[in-house]
């Protein structure tokens, strides 16, 4: 809709023009967030895509009671299987997710990284495992429960890719 693209404009060149240390407030964040995830969800890329991922990157770190890493997580997993030229950038910040997540949180980001394993895009999986990878495996194996890390350890493991999807 014309109006999200018009929301979506002003958050990208606000990316532009922020400075690396410039974090909008938690539910702020939340609030612009609903609005890049309507336009990245789109099932066809926009010219919008790049600056709204950049938008997500530079927020980060900002925690919200309001946005579930579920949220960010699930978006990013849909953007890799819609705009495969974003493959690079998306799989950066579901990284950066993982690896920057603090004590309070850590528990549900890795649950959310963990369902990247079940989806049918191997991407996807992919994706998930390597941004999973980047945690120390104590912090990983503390944070989820004991099927997810079975289901993790067979996505990552088998080489069978039917019994790995």
């Amino acid at each position: 809709s014309p109006i999200l693209e018009r929301g979506a404009g002003v958050l990208v060149q606000a990316t532009v023009e922020a400075k690396p240390q410039t974090c909008l407030s938690p539910q702020l964040y939340a609030f612009l967030f609903s609005i890049a995830n309507a336009i990245l969800r789109s099932s066809r890329p926009t010219g919008l895509h790049r600056g709204l991922l950049e938008f997500i990157e530079l927020h980060a770190e900002v925690s919200s009671q309001d946005l579930s890493p579920e949220d960010e997580f699930s978006l990013l997993f849909h953007v890799l299987e819609v705009v495969p030229a974003l493959k690079s950038t998306a799989q950066d910040l579901l990284t950066k997710l993982c690896s920057e997540s603090d004590g309070g949180n850590r528990s549900a980001v890795f649950a959310a990284a963990a369902k990247g394993v079940l989806i049918s895009q191997t991407s996807s999986r992919l994706a998930a495992l390597s941004s999973m990878n980047s945690a120390s495996a104590e912090l990983f194996s503390a944070s989820i429960d004991e099927h997810t890390r079975s289901l993790v350890w067979i996505a990552g493991n088998d080489v069978d890719e039917d019994v790995a999807a």
